[in-house]
């Protein structure tokens, strides 16, 4: 099976790659959420899946996003702007 395009073009579009190299841990619960997110949009473009994993990670005081895997400005990246 041949895919449409590399892994290191879907990583880099997530921000998880810098200059062809992965610079994130496979292993934290942020990636695989950020991929879960990627493949959702592939197949249902109109879902709100990011929306209610945002809502429900801002909204719970005893969550620590960087505990996951977040990065520093999780919010502000690309993977997880969500409209208004």
């Amino acid at each position: 099976m041949k895919f449409a395009k590399p892994a290191t073009v879907i990583y880099d579009h997530l921000g998880l790659c810098c200059r062809g190299r992965l610079i994130a841990d496979r292993r934290y619960l942020h990636n695989t959420l950020v991929m879960l997110d990627h493949l959702l949009m592939v197949v249902a473009p109109e879902n709100e899946w990011r929306k209610r994993v945002v809502e429900l990670i801002t909204s719970c005081p005893q969550v620590d996003p960087v505990q996951m895997g977040f990065p520093a400005d999780w919010q502000s990246r690309a993977a997880w702007r969500v409209a208004v």
